[in-house]
């Protein structure tokens, strides 16, 4: 929604994907599988890497595949030596451009698979070939509205989140992933943090304050300059019942203490306040 909002009348794109593999963490309300965005995969494992640890990797012979009208498609994955190409192609034609993964090691490498020369809505596949090759994030450029030098651009956006995750999940790795993939285009990373109601149900508010800090150190250490954060919402009854308020305000007050101090610009969106017409701040 918030791809489609930011980009109304520029394309239709999808969010930079990460998620690229199933998850299952018992909650109906978080399960959510690479379908979710419209990608079916044949084959693929889990592998170790990306902005959120779980990348796909597909052997030689799998592939991953989608519909849509896109005039870019590309991905991020890990160049080694040994590693395998990508190839993509459309409704099935013959490839259209390649990238070769097996060379000197480089985390997240861009695919660079160029334009797709496409404008109508088709199938895309992209197969590893000659080896294995370990994606961790997939871009989908949908098909500008007007392209001349004064046209609006468009403004590229991806949930690097998973179910269950906390602030202490978010590595100095991850973090590193994050901003390479969000400044491949030569713009800048501005991160929106919705993270700390995990953390509420596992972590002190002590704890929880160090971590958020800890968090924004990463950020601006790899040079990100503006930050936003989302306080955590306050659990509710559909939550199971040990759950519910379990540290909230305790936990809420701190992290929002860490984004004032840090000069994190706090977006009031928690739902119980937002009900009331009230904000966090």
């Amino acid at each position: 929604l918030w791809t489609t909002l930011v980009n109304l009348g520029v394309a239709a794109d999808e969010p930079i994907m990460t998620h690229l593999r199933p998850l299952s963490v018992g909650n109906a309300l978080l399960d959510y599988t690479p379908g979710f965005y419209g990608v079916t995969v044949t084959g693929g494992t889990t592998g170790t890497r990306g902005p959120l640890g779980e990348s796909l990797v597909l052997a030689a012979g799998d592939f991953m595949e989608f519909t849509g009208a896109y005039e870019r498609v590309e991905v991020f994955a890990y160049k080694a030596a040994g590693q395998g190409t990508l190839e993509i192609r459309f409704n099935g034609a013959s490839a259209y451009a390649s990238a070769n993964y097996d060379g000197a090691t480089e985390l997240d490498a861009y695919s660079n698979f160029g334009v797709t020369g496409q404008s109508a809505s088709g199938t895309y596949r992209i197969t590893a070939v000659g080896g294995s090759v370990d994606i961790s994030a997939l871009v989908r450029d949908g098909v500008m509205a007007t392209a001349t030098a004064t046209s609006k651009r468009r403004l590229r956006t991806f949930r690097a989140a998973r179910g269950s995750y906390l602030f202490s999940s978010f590595t100095s790795t991850r973090i590193t992933s994050i901003t390479k993939i969000a400044s491949q285009w030569g713009g800048k990373c501005v991160p929106i943090l919705a993270l700390g109601t995990n953390d509420m149900f596992t972590a002190s508010p002590a704890t929880i304050a160090t971590n958020a800090g800890a968090v924004i150190d990463l950020l601006q250490a790899a040079g990100v300059e503006r930050i936003f954060g989302i306080p955590p919402a306050r659990p509710g009854a559909s939550w199971n019942a040990s759950f519910v308020g379990q540290n909230y305000d305790a936990a809420a007050g701190a992290i929002c203490k860490v984004y004032r101090d840090r000069g994190v610009k706090i977006i009031p969106a928690g739902q119980e306040f937002a009900a009331q017409g009230l904000t966090l701040d």
